[in-house]
């Protein structure tokens, strides 16, 4: 688990990164680990609460460093779009955008939209977010699009005549496609970018004592905390989510994929160019975009 630690001279000074999910978990060791490279961070989450609270963090730990929130839930592709609109509307250069908010449910349910709640936060709220920011990432050019997957994508499979889990769901099936997902969407994204300055990276961060992992496991949350499983905190998760913003290494690459701190393959079918522009051109379509 543990890997090389984030070089200090991996200097993010005069960029902006944009965090989603970023107020607990591997989310929030992202923004406190980034911010130490010198970044201005936009924080989004669904609690103004919570959203307040990693922000005075932020002003705490990197003073130099401008912090802001935004509040918006991602069960709600209206609310994603509002959130775009505000990121044009008051974020001058957008850098990074690393979409790491996500979700795990036993119980099959649906979003505001009527999407299966995992394909509809976990895949297509990232897939629109990055779809209406791409010219703000190409006007800050070089400039990065990450998005937070799981080395479970190795059992994934796009069903693509049950995307929604209408007919036949299994919880844990549903997150594997979902994470598949990300990966074939920073694929196909990769040919749709090129030329724009815009590095393209999809990652498994590792394994971490968060909420959404007990609720994969079926795992009482407060047992977790009070006698731990043997992962370690989402803390240590930090490093990884800077390592995507910040390592020089991956400048100018393509579709690349991290498995925690190293430069790896994801399965074959997460490299199926066929799946991902399907994949891609349905989504747009469940999302109201052109194709």
């Amino acid at each position: 688990m543990a890997g090389p630690s984030v070089s200090p001279d991996w200097r993010l000074d005069g960029k902006t990164v944009l965090v989603t999910g970023a107020t607990s978990g591997i989310g929030r060791a992202g923004a406190l680990a980034i911010a130490r490279l010198g970044a201005s961070l936009v924080v989004v989450g669904r609690s103004a609460r919570r959203v307040d609270g990693v922000v005075r963090e932020l002003r705490t730990i990197a003073p130099s460093a401008p912090a802001r929130g935004m509040v918006a839930d991602f069960s709600s592709l209206a609310a994603v779009r509002q959130l775009a609109a505000r990121v044009k509307a008051e974020v001058p250069k957008l850098d990074v955008l690393l979409n790491n908010a996500g979700v795990f449910t036993r119980s099959r349910s649906e979003t505001r939209d009527g999407f299966e709640t995992q394909f509809g936060v976990n895949h297509l709220a990232p897939f629109l977010l990055t779809n209406l920011l791409l010219d703000d990432l190409a006007a800050s050019a070089p400039s990065r699009v990450v998005v937070v997957a799981s080395q479970v994508e190795k059992s994934g499979v796009i069903d693509f005549d049950d995307l929604q889990g209408a007919k036949d769901y299994v919880a844990r099936r549903a997150y594997s496609q979902s994470k598949l997902a990300n990966i074939l969407f920073i694929d196909e994204l990769s040919r749709r970018v090129a030329g724009r300055g815009i590095t393209t990276i999809s990652m498994h961060p590792g394994v971490y004592a968060t909420r959404l992992l007990d609720a994969f496991h079926g795992w009482s949350t407060l047992k977790t905390r009070l006698l731990g499983r043997g992962e370690p905190s989402p803390n240590a998760a930090g490093d990884a989510l800077a390592r995507a913003a910040a390592w020089p290494e991956l400048d100018g690459r393509a579709a690349v994929h991290l498995h925690e701190h190293q430069i790896a393959e994801p399965s074959a079918c997460a490299r199926d160019a066929a799946v991902a522009a399907r994949l891609w051109t349905e989504s747009a379509r469940l999302v109201g975009l052109e194709r």
